[in-house]
């Protein structure tokens, strides 16, 4: 939160903020939102969308929506847009991309297999250090296609906070962080890494 008020404070225009796509929204959110700051000029993305309908459960977009409104504080919120089809969401979700202003911080999620965003373990996107944004098709385990920013973009975001709670996640946190950790496998190696990156986990 600190780095979203600086930027705020910085000047007069708008600031990006990114969130994780999944449920981490749910922890990191009401606390940001808990601190008066102006909400109107944040203009808000996430790292990963899933492609399911807006009121469908697992939607990033509803649970943000629905977490800014109960903390009564306005939504400048760039989605997946109102086609479905894969190749019109990428393109819309781009170009939202491409408007967004200076990002002030990004708040990231990750998985208990290393992923980070929606760059999974030996999915091509997690290896291409030059990719902005892809579409990613369903991956089981983990359900519905995606979009999702790739290594570029991620890379370039100036301040980033990993949020790793429960015991799953702090311990494939421990395994990205190890010397001999290999990105091809744990995505989350790489960014885990990266000299803006900090992390905020929970305690056993």
């Amino acid at each position: 939160g600190q780095a979203l008020a600086a930027a705020l404070a910085a000047g007069a225009g708008p600031v990006g903020l990114v969130l994780s796509g999944g449920r981490t929204p749910g922890r990191v959110l009401p606390p940001l939102l808990a601190q008066d700051l102006d909400w109107g000029r944040v203009r808000v993305m996430a790292g990963d969308e899933r492609l399911v309908p807006p009121g469908h459960p697992d939607s990033t977009e509803a649970l943000i929506r629905a977490l800014f409104s109960a903390a009564g504080r306005p939504l400048s919120y760039h989605g997946t847009g109102p086609d479905p089809a894969p190749a019109a969401a990428l393109d819309h979700w781009r170009q939202g991309w491409a408007m967004m202003p200076p990002v002030a911080a990004a708040f990231l999620g990750l998985g208990p297999d290393g992923h980070v965003a929606s760059l999974f373990p030996g999915r091509p996107e997690a290896a291409n250090p030059t990719l902005t944004s892809a579409f990613v098709p369903e991956t089981p385990p983990h359900a519905h296609a995606r979009l999702t920013l790739g290594p570029a973009a991620l890379g370039a975001l100036p301040c980033i906070v990993l949020v790793a709670e429960g015991a799953e996640k702090r311990a494939v946190l421990a395994r990205a962080m190890a010397p001999d950790a290999d990105p091809a496998a744990l995505p989350l190696a790489w960014i885990a890494r990266l000299p803006q990156t900090s992390v905020f986990q929970d305690r056993p």
